[in-house]
């Protein structure tokens, strides 16, 4: 039973110290607009540091809306990977993405090309690339313009980095693993007494 416990422990030890991926599920749903007005920092869905990428989907006329705050200042970049599920609803999938230090309304930050995907070119690719003076917020906003179905992965050179120190946190445990061990303790606990 103790060897049992020293496993669990050093497999729950072992996945602390990894950084972890925020699905727009886990969120509960990214912020977003159907053409309404974003008008401040309230209307991000904000992501703290210690992940080590966000991911989630999209449907014509469906904006989100990130704010990532606590990324390490200065120089890094950003990479925002998009896919779609092929369907019967469109061929093409129109998308775009404005980005801004500071919140913005939709439309207002700095905007990328506008780029299409279809069954023969279905994913593609920006990279944000940051200079030394990058203060550690960064707002997005992707533009999801036709289709259905979208699929989206944003990392960082700067993601999973705690910025006061320099190295990845630690994720933290949910209270049900917690309680789960010392269910466990306790079991190790009255199977020692009921032998004694």
């Amino acid at each position: 039973m103790l060897k049992l416990l020293a496993t669990t422990a050093l497999a729950l030890t072992a996945s602390m110290a990894q950084a972890a991926t925020v699905t727009e599920a886990d969120y509960g749903g990214f912020s977003n607009s159907g053409w309404s007005w974003a008008t401040n920092s309230s209307a991000f869905s904000e992501i703290g540091h210690g992940y080590s990428s966000v991911s989630g989907t999209g449907e014509q006329n469906r904006h989100d809306f990130l704010h990532f705050t606590g990324l390490p200042t200065g120089e890094q970049s950003v990479t925002i990977s998009f896919g779609f599920v092929p369907d019967a609803t469109a061929n093409n999938r129109d998308v775009s993405v404005y980005w801004g230090t500071a919140a913005f309304c939709d439309w207002c930050g700095t905007g990328l090309p506008q780029v299409s995907m279809n069954a023969g070119n279905p994913t593609t690719e920006y990279v944000l690339n940051f200079n030394a003076g990058f203060a550690g917020d960064l707002y997005l906003q992707l533009n999801f313009l036709s289709g259905t179905n979208f699929t989206y992965n944003i990392t960082g050179t700067g993601f999973a980095s705690d910025s006061a120190s320099g190295s990845a946190p630690a994720v933290p445990l949910p209270a049900g693993i917690w309680l789960g061990l010392s269910a466990l303790g306790a079991l190790g606990l009255a199977a020692r007494r009921r032998k004694a």
